[in-house]
């Protein structure tokens, strides 16, 4: 049988079930320029009478029978976005003039899950478009970008953080793209954002950004997971973040993606463990290369940060409890910490 048939019979499958609004058909993925004219056709119809899909997974790919269009594209996303019962959404490999095509999808009401693939999408307006129209989705819950371009991103970026629902962003990138020394926004911000608990961010920042990631950790009240890749040539991005941890109460986790290319000199390794005597919240730390002795404290610290040590210390003693304070209400409490 030839490969063709094969695939002719695929999607002859995917169209009677769309058609019959299969309760158990919940995932369907198109490769746009694959159909010939007819099936194109057809495809349209089929998703026009489906209210059951509930995932779609769109690529464009050179080859294939066809070629679409901007306006048979935009046909399609018109469709998908009448579509009440999508709550996730892929789209790869789409130029900037797709994208346009796709702005009310993105904004669907009932969107929960979007992962973008910017291949081919370099233009600023776009991008801002698209950063709005994701802002505007009152589900969205959860967004994975993968953007190789750093033209632009801090206002893009900006706009999707405006978001009143996002609770998880992470932007992948190519290794080397920069944001510093536009990071501003983007930080600025995420300071006044309130709902967000999941921040990766993959492009390098260097000292000139640091001052907005500390101020960041300090005044934002909702992330506990931050994700960063951080370079300082002299360490003072690494005091900054020490600094505002401090004060931080809601982290839990803090990542530097490139901690295991940095070391530090002991006197940073000191300036982490009294960072660590008074945060109660920290459970994962990887901001530098630890030393064998500090990383055996460090580890201390967050296993008993893991296991509940704000209880103990509620409120204001938590900033004056050293590790005797510890030991002697340890002993008088059927708390468990090991």
């Amino acid at each position: 049988m030839s490969l063709d048939r094969v695939l002719n019979m695929d999607i002859e499958w995917v169209l009677y079930h769309l058609i019959h609004n299969d309760p158990d058909f919940q995932h369907v993925t198109l490769d746009v320029d694959f159909y010939n004219d007819d099936v194109w056709s057809r495809l349209l119809a089929s998703l026009a009478r489906n209210a059951t899909i509930e995932s779609v997974k769109i690529e464009r790919y050179e080859g294939g029978d066809g070629e679409r269009t901007f306006e048979e594209l935009f046909a399609l996303f018109q469709t998908l976005s009448q579509i009440p019962s999508i709550h996730t959404l892929t789209i790869s490999a789409l130029s900037s003039d797709d994208f346009t095509a796709a702005l009310d999808l993105l904004r669907h009401d009932n969107l929960q899950t979007c992962h973008l693939d910017w291949t081919g999408g370099e233009d600023g307006t776009v991008r801002l478009q698209v950063g709005w129209a994701l802002s505007q989705a009152p589900k969205l819950a959860t967004l994975v970008l993968e953007d190789p371009h750093d033209n632009d991103c801090e206002l893009w970026l900006s706009s999707i953080l405006r978001s009143a629902s996002l609770k998880m962003l992470k932007v992948e990138t190519y290794s080397g793209s920069r944001l510093d020394p536009c990071a501003g926004p983007v930080f600025e911000t995420l300071q006044q954002n309130s709902v967000l608990c999941e921040f990766s961010l993959g492009y390098l920042l260097d000292e000139t950004t640091s001052h907005f990631v500390a101020e960041t950790i300090r005044t934002n009240t909702t992330l506990k997971t931050m994700r960063l890749s951080i370079v300082s040539s002299d360490g003072q991005s690494y005091l900054d973040i020490l600094e505002a941890m401090k004060q931080n109460q809601t982290l839990t986790t803090f990542e530097n993606y490139t901690a295991s290319a940095v070391g530090v000199a002991i006197e940073m390794e000191q300036k982490q463990q009294e960072m660590l005597e008074v945060n109660y919240h920290l459970e994962f730390l990887s901001l530098f290369r630890d030393s064998p002795d500090y990383l055996k404290n460090k580890t201390m610290y967050l296993k008993l940060n893991s296991a509940g040590r704000h209880r103990l210390f509620p409120g204001e003693l938590q900033q004056t409890a050293r590790p005797l304070d510890w030991l002697h209400v340890m002993a008088g409490t059927n708390d468990s910490l090991d």
